[in-house]
């Protein structure tokens, strides 16, 4: 099968969760011996030598990304009937390359990431090849919650965005023949929103299992606690400043060589400023998370809001990293309180939550034992690719 992949970006190195996402699914649909023809945005990392993607694709092909902040990408996108994120990573000669590329091409099967990119789909262009639209989170839901938790501007422009969204998924919905979402929830919530005739497929996020390996417990001597996510994204800001100030002030009174570190891509100022409260740390941008799975005792999921489903909360528990999290930081992952992870969603309970987890070493072994055998068994990317592909395979089928 030749399938057609677009990305709002090319999804290496690692930084963000959905460049994660898109990366393990071209793998794992590669190893399958599906020819993969990429066309993705062009990033300043573009040109890595040690860039995979040119192993795993038959076809690798650039566009340039608009050179802009995210202050004239809010602007542009306030004088534009297109959804934020439009202004971000769309470009004038992406829907030529794209047109250009089926034309040359002919793939079985068009895969868009993001439903913001799905605007460059056309009748014309299709030529009855089927599409399938990976939407990573329920884009209502998201621009929803900022208009619930943010301030009267973030209010007054996410709500604009709701309905930009909104209009987008009438005229993307009818060309698309699978709409993949990453939970039930989620799917069950856009099942009312698509015609009766596409699919809907619950994709959850996943874990690299050979990549991401447990560490003897027992080892991790340092009270270490560890938040990781891409720290630009808003609820990742938000999470982390309300742990660090709401939280750990309480952990430090009862365990005083307790650190709190902070790893993640482009760090916000808010998140960078954090650095200053004592036994905090803000990392930054990484190459390779493992090393800090490895030294860490606990890992932490504040989050308030949010949809889809936490790829680090994934990668600590494959990690063998016992974790405590706020119902909202493990959605959309069929954990058992207790048994997988810890959920706590006041700050008292949550700071109490965590000195238990430290002092615990019995607990933290039990946890980190079930967490990772729970990923064998439903998150592991090799399985949840194996599940999608005889799917799509008959989507392919029924479309001829």
């Amino acid at each position: 099968m030749k399938i057609l992949m677009v990305s709002p970006y090319l999804p290496w190195p690692l930084y963000g969760g959905a460049s994660v996402r898109i990366f393990n699914l071209i793998k794992e649909l590669s190893n399958k011996g599906h020819k993969i023809i990429l066309l993705a945005g062009k990033q300043n990392n573009s040109d890595a030598l040690n860039d995979p993607l040119n192993k795993l694709c038959e076809q690798v092909h650039l566009y340039e990304l608009p050179k802009q902040g995210r202050f004239l990408s809010i602007l542009r996108s306030v004088f534009s009937l297109s959804p934020y994120p439009s202004a971000q990573f769309k470009n004038r000669r992406l829907k030529e390359n794209f047109n250009e590329l089926i034309e040359k091409n002919q793939p079985d099967l068009i895969w868009i990431n993001f439903l913001f990119l799905a605007e460059i789909l056309s009748r014309i262009s299709l030529n009855k090849i089927p599409v399938v639209l990976d939407q990573f989170e329920a884009d209502e839901l998201v621009w929803q919650r900022y208009i619930k938790e943010g301030n009267f501007i973030q209010k007054l422009f996410s709500y604009f965005n709701l309905k930009k969204i909104q209009r987008l998924q009438k005229k993307v919905f009818e060309r698309i023949n699978a709409l993949l979402c990453v939970s039930e929830k989620e799917a069950n919530f856009m099942k009312p929103k698509v015609p009766s005739k596409t699919n809907i497929l619950v994709v959850p996020n996943g874990v690299d299992i050979d990549f991401f390996t447990p560490e003897l417990f027992l080892e991790k001597l340092e009270p270490i606690i560890l938040v990781a996510g891409s720290m630009c994204v808003l609820r990742n800001i938000n999470s982390a400043i309300w742990f660090a100030k709401s939280i750990f002030p309480k952990i430090k009174k009862d365990i005083h060589d307790a650190e709190f570190w902070i790893v993640g891509f482009n760090p916000d100022k808010k998140v960078l400023t954090l650095g200053k409260t004592p036994g905090v740390r803000v990392i930054g941008t990484v190459d390779d998370m493992r090393l800090y799975y490895k030294k860490a005792k606990a890992y932490v999921a504040p989050f308030k809001f949010g949809e889809g489903t936490r790829l680090k909360i994934l990668e600590a528990m494959a990690s063998g990293i016992p974790i405590v999290s706020t119902k909202e930081g493990c959605q959309g992952i069929d954990i058992i309180d207790g048994k997988h992870v810890i959920i706590a969603d006041n700050e008292n309970d949550f700071a109490n939550k965590v000195v238990e987890l430290l002092n615990n070493n019995q607990l933290a072994k039990k946890l980190s034992k079930n967490a990772r055998e729970f990923i064998e068994q439903k998150y592991s990317w090799s399985k949840i690719i194996d599940d999608l592909d005889k799917k799509i395979l008959q989507i392919i089928q029924n479309n001829e």
